[in-house]
């Protein structure tokens, strides 16, 4: 299993919270801020894909708080893998996916993330 960049709060990167935020820790940080990244977030996405040809891997995305961040996530990894499909890259076409819950939106829909990853 591998956790996609779980930035912000005291981990920055290269990307400074304080671009979109006051407050890294309660906001921009995890997946919203990959998302806003995509650029970063993509290049990470075709890594985790193509370690996959060599065993088994699995995605982990962390701080989802709703559907539609999965959604775009998971948009993300289906570009990614068009990419690597092209390119002629080897990866695992079934790679598995899930998410971390550990905020409360996160925990009180837990039930429709089941069915999405």
């Amino acid at each position: 299993m591998i956790r996609t960049f779980d930035l912000g709060g005291d981990k920055f990167g290269h990307f400074h919270p304080s671009r979109y935020e006051k407050n890294p820790y309660l906001g921009c940080r995890a997946i919203r801020l990959m998302l806003k990244e995509k650029v970063a977030f993509k290049t990470q996405i075709k890594a985790i894909l193509r370690a996959s040809a060599f065993g088994e891997v699995n995605i982990l995305f962390p701080m989802i708080s709703g559907i539609s961040e999965l959604r775009e996530a998971k948009g993300i990894v289906e570009e990614a893998k068009r990419d690597l499909t092209r390119a002629i890259d080897p990866f695992d076409r079934n790679i598995a996916i899930g998410c971390m819950i550990e905020v409360p939106s996160a925990a009180l829909i837990c039930d429709l993330f089941v069915e999405r990853v």
